[in-house]
């Protein structure tokens, strides 16, 4: 149990800091950029965080999503990941689209 828990946690502390670093890189210029990106990856981060939220409690709640996602952890995880990533190359690239203006 001590040992998933430390590994729980190094898995949070790796994930927080490269989604702050992201936003950090993000920020650095604080121009029209810098704004849409952020306003993106912080949308972006909150719904997946949402998302994530919801499946640990479909889970709990639901045996047949329980039983469905037993074995793929590791997709799971590697999606939520790659969710992460497209968010941030999303940023980017509304970042530097020249009509698009955020509210």
């Amino acid at each position: 149990a001590l040992a998933l828990g430390l590994l729980f946690t190094l898995g949070m502390v790796l994930a927080d800091g490269a989604n702050g670093f992201w936003i950090a890189t993000l920020l650095h210029n604080a121009d029209r950029r810098a704004r849409i990106a952020s306003r993106v990856m912080g949308l972006a981060i909150a719904g997946l965080s949402l998302a994530v939220a919801a499946y640990g409690a479909a889970r709990y709640f639901s045996r047949p999503v329980a039983d469905w996602s037993e074995g793929r952890e590791l997709a799971l995880g590697l999606g939520v990941m790659a969710l992460v990533a497209g968010s941030y190359l999303a940023a980017r690239l509304l970042a530097r689209a020249p009509g698009f203006v955020p509210r």
